[in-house]
């Protein structure tokens, strides 16, 4: 009697600890949208993080930092604000010399298909 009540103990642990195995790394999905650079974004994140719905707005906000750098269409933007200016010089940040530069290499490996 000892030895079944040793093997149903076993399984019972072994049970146990693939519920719990399966608990903790389960998968979920999460999808978020937001109307970002005159579209609509959606991103769907799926993972075994249970910070997804934190990372998924900080990837809109970064978004949202980088149209109202980048964009040509918004008023006030840095962009914009080169593309009106009559000035000869115009202080940029890193990141934007950095995006110019890539955009300038891209223009060139392409032969002005991508600008």
């Amino acid at each position: 009697m000892k030895k079944r009540h040793f093997i149903n103990l076993i399984v019972f642990v072994l049970v146990l600890t693939f519920a719990a195995l399966n608990y903790y790394l389960r998968e979920s999905t999460i999808t978020k949208s937001r109307f970002l650079m005159e579209t609509l974004v959606e991103i769907t994140a799926t993972s075994t993080n249970k910070h997804q719905e934190q990372i998924i707005e900080k990837t809109f906000d970064l978004m949202e930092n980088y149209d109202a750098k980048f964009s040509f269409y918004r008023k006030g933007g840095k962009l914009w604000k080169i593309n009106h200016n009559f000035a000869d010089t115009f202080f940029i940040d890193n990141d934007f010399y950095q995006m110019l530069s890539l955009g300038k290499k891209l223009y060139g490996d392409t032969d002005s298909l991508y600008d």
